[in-house]
Parts: C-alpha cells; structure tokens; sequence
C-alpha cells in the first residue's frame, strides 16, 4: 500500500482515505518528534485502516513493514490484542499551519475580519475567499466557534474559528476560553472529521498567562474526550514556539 499516494485531499473526504493520510502523517510526526507525539494517534489511524480496509494477516504485515521502517516503530508496539481506538491529544512541534489535519483552529477576532498573529498568517494563507466567507458569518461571540472551508490551505478541508477571551482577571475567563476549546470540538464532531489541530487561543495579544491556558486547554478537551467515550478523533495541540512546548510538556506531564 503506496501510503504517499493517498495523501488527503480536497475531494478525498471518505473515512477509509482520511485514516490512510491521517496514519502516513502520524508515522512521520511520530518519527521526526518521539518525545512529544503521542503513539497513541498512529495506533487510531492504523486500526481503523485495517478496519475499514478488511486487511487480513499478510497485508497488515506489508503495512507494517513501510510503517516500521524505523526501528523505533515495531509491530509489537503497534499491533494490541485489546487495543480499542479512541480520542487523543498530542503535541505537535510546529505552526497550525504546519499540520495535516482535517481542520485547524484559528483563534479569530469576533468581527471574524482577520487580524495579527496566527489569525492573519491563517488568512493569509486561506485567501481572499475566506475573507469573502467570514463576512457571511456575521461575527463571532467569545467561546464560540464558527466553521469555513480551508480554501487554499493545502493541509485541512475546514478552518473552525473561535474567540478567545481577552485576558482580564475575572472569573469568566477560564470559562470562556475552556468553552472555546468545546465549542470548536463539537463543530468537528458534527462534521464527522477525525482530526483537529488547535493553536493556542488568547496566549497572544489577548494576554492570557500562557501556562494557565495550556492548563485550561488540556484539561477542556480532557473532559469533552470523557464525555465522548466512542469517538475517535486525534487532537493536536500545535506549539509554533519553544515557551509553547515547554508550558504543555509541564501541564501534560
């Protein structure tokens, strides 16, 4: 099986093609990252392309000669008796933009206009059609989310876009911002999709402590996993920085 043939596409939404790239680009997320990528998402996107695929003995081995190519991935590892896929948060060392995933997060402005940081580089990227999409959205209320397409953005099909809250020392604020992590998981769960990357959200001009958010992040979207015990879905928290690895790597240790 040509893994770098079924690359995710625009027009390959099916679940069967979007495991297949979602298990090429965790091999190599794995690879390039072992001490922050969570094995646990290759094992999902494995599982479910055998699954979907019916493969039988020798094909699962095929499959797992090209995936273990590195003698840091050993079938042993991979292949459990009583595995049983489900939902799980990774980090990723790199931009929002940098990952493939089925949507990325953008952390939007509740004019949903654009602006700075990874919002503007997110337009950016987009183009003028997401500008175009935006407008028809008619903003955006802080916590919630809104869903676009990812037009020229090569790595995702949708954008979901939140608004976190600028940061104020008030009792609203965890609140907001954990409901923002929810909300945009609750618009992927509709659209059915089986992964998500999150930038961070408000830890920028917004001002809010940045290891307190990844506090609020991890366990945010540790309580909508528990609360959705039979999805399987692999969320990555992308780290654009060094600081951002560090604050996850303490909260998530």
């Amino acid at each position: 099986m040509a893994m770098e043939n079924d690359f995710y596409t625009k027009t390959s939404r099916r679940p069967l093609n979007k495991w297949k790239a979602e298990l090429y680009y965790c091999s190599k997320n794995f690879k390039k990252d072992k001490a922050y990528f969570n094995l646990d998402c290759l094992k999902n996107a494995l599982y479910k392309v055998i699954e979907l695929m019916h493969l039988d003995g020798d094909s699962v081995d095929s499959l797992l000669g090209e995936l273990c190519s590195d003698p840091s991935l050993d079938s042993q590892r991979l292949l459990l008796d009583n595995y049983k896929s489900h939902s799980v948060l990774t980090l990723f060392n790199g931009g929002v933009l940098d990952v493939y995933a089925d949507a990325i997060v953008n952390a939007a402005n509740s004019a949903l206009a654009g602006g700075g940081g990874v919002d503007g580089a997110i337009h950016k990227a987009a183009g003028i059609e997401l500008n175009e999409a935006c407008m028809k959205l008619h903003g955006c209320r802080t916590g919630d989310a809104k869903v676009t397409s990812a037009f020229n953005i090569k790595s995702a099909n949708y954008i979901i876009h939140t608004v976190g809250p600028v940061y104020q020392h008030c009792a609203d604020d965890p609140l907001l911002l954990a409901s923002c992590y929810k909300r945009s998981l609750d618009e992927a769960l509709k659209l059915n999709l089986t992964s998500i990357g999150f930038c961070g959200i408000s830890t920028g001009v917004y001002g809010y402590p940045l290891l307190e958010a990844c506090t609020i992040a991890r366990d945010s979207i540790k309580e909508w996993i528990n609360t959705h015990p039979n999805i399987t879905m692999n969320i990555y928290l992308c780290c654009f920085s060094k600081k951002e690895i560090d604050a996850y790597k303490q909260v998530l240790s």
